[in-house]
């Protein structure tokens, strides 16, 4: 039951914040105009590559190592606070930088960097309630987190604020997690203990490496092509491409709670079960699949109604270029559950693998493509990445399935006596790893 009620509860908390990020998302794009929200856009895609300098991969490692050793929970936090320090002062750098040459002006980036290094800090401490496995107070802290950004945001913006107004909401509400949840965790779990940086251990950044890695190619597959957009047309054709397919990646919130509900069930039977594991897998995958071609159908059919209803009349070259996103999306839900079946079958490398071939061929297509078709060009790409990385993953997940039909194959035909002679062999390691595991709960 506690590991249905924190699904669960996780599950909601994604759909509530998705839907409220992108009503805000909405609200600056119309408020701000085509321009100026393409200047935003351009500075979000920037923002994401250096984030992944400022956190380094260390959450994961974190959780990992707070549900081996709870005990020490504030210490490892702690570590990782400081740790995120240096790194941050050279994501800051770095994205001020960037955004300056490609005619970003530096103090936006700078306030906008600044909440970066909040966000950065703010996930290690909130996702530090999974190693303790209470997801109620990620909930709380989440929630409290895009209530301060929804409503400040709207009130700057109403009352005549520009984007730097904007990115010192963001750097409100960022450090309004971080500091809310490292209080909480103090106070019902562990003390927080902040090192000094000539003791870290920087074993952290050794362990982190393979997420740095994994996080580049995922970063590099989203954003890849309005950075390439950014080199050949004005903001203006960025704010109307990022408006189109903000409203496709809006709707991840459906895979996202279909494959929160499934995961733990494909987990639970990869390996041990393999006729359960095949059946979750191809229902899930179908029930995604119509789905999605239902969503295509419908968003292909209305819109450039969709756009203005939401954008208004400056967006309307939108609305062309969302009947060519709204290809993604069959290819979005069914890669969700694809690449977490991947997951559950112990394969993380060979989703890394598929974001890795997805960000080449998005890459190649963008360049290709944008400096004749503009916008058009960078949403061909998108869907022939997501394409692709579909095909990729549906072969491998059949190739997993195959090979554990195989390997239980192998076992079933064992001899019974010749299985009991192992069993009686083993007697002695059964009951160490039994006392082990009973320990551990």
């Amino acid at each position: 039951m506690g590991i249905l009620r924190n699904s669960s509860m996780l599950i909601v908390t994604k759909i509530v914040t998705k839907l409220a990020s992108t009503v805000l998302i909405i609200g600056i794009a119309r408020i701000l105009g085509d321009v100026r929200f393409g200047v935003f856009s351009t500075l979000l895609a920037y923002v994401s590559f250096f984030s992944l300098v400022a956190e380094f991969g260390l959450t994961v490692p974190l959780i990992r190592t707070i549900a081996r050793q709870p005990e020490n929970a504030g210490r490892e936090i702690g570590k990782i606070v400081s740790l995120k320090i240096p790194l941050s002062i050279i994501a800051i750098c770095g994205l001020i930088c960037t955004s300056f040459l490609n005619g970003v002006p530096w103090d936006l980036a700078f306030i906008f960097g600044l909440s970066m290094v909040m966000e950065m800090q703010a996930q290690g401490s909130v996702r530090a309630f999974e190693g303790v496995r209470d997801m109620k107070y990620i909930a709380i802290v989440t929630i409290l987190e895009k209530s301060v950004l929804c409503v400040g945001g709207f009130s700057v913006l109403l009352l005549g604020g520009n984007l730097f107004h904007l990115g010192i909401i963001y750097l409100l509400s960022n450090a309004t997690s971080f500091l809310f949840s490292a209080f909480l965790f103090s106070r019902k779990f562990s003390k927080i203990e902040f090192s000094k940086l000539t003791q870290i251990d920087i074993k952290y950044l050794k362990t982190a490496l393979p997420f740095v890695i994994g996080g580049f190619f995922s970063i590099l597959y989203n954003r890849e092509d309005i950075l390439i957009l950014n080199l050949y047309r004005g903001p203006a054709e960025i704010g109307w491409y990022n408006a189109a397919l903000r409203i496709i990646e809006a709707l991840i919130f459906i895979p996202t709670a279909m494959v929160g509900a499934v995961f733990p069930l494909l987990a639970k039977y990869s390996g041990v079960n393999h006729a359960k594991f095949t059946e979750i897998t191809w229902r899930s995958l179908g029930g995604l699949l119509g789905v999605g071609l239902v969503l295509t159908a419908g968003t292909f059919l209305f819109s450039d109604q969709i756009i203005y209803l939401l954008y208004k009349a400056a967006y309307i070259p939108a609305g062309p270029v969302l009947k060519t996103l709204c290809l993604l999306v069959p290819f979005y839900f069914g890669n969700a559950l694809l690449g977490n079946a991947l997951i559950a079958a112990g394969h993380e490398r060979l989703v890394t693998s598929t974001l890795a071939v997805g960000s080449v061929i998005n890459g190649f297509v963008c360049f290709y493509l944008i400096p004749t078709k503009g916008i058009f060009g960078a949403s061909i790409g998108r869907v022939s990445a997501e394409g692709v990385a579909f095909m990729i993953q549906l072969v491998l997940v059949s190739i997993v399935i195959h090979r554990s039909r195989q390997d239980q194959g192998i076992q079933t035909g064992f001899d019974q006596g010749e299985l009991a002679d192992g069993l009686r062999q083993n007697h002695g390691e059964i009951n160490e790893s039994e006392e082990w595991r009973s320990r551990i709960e």
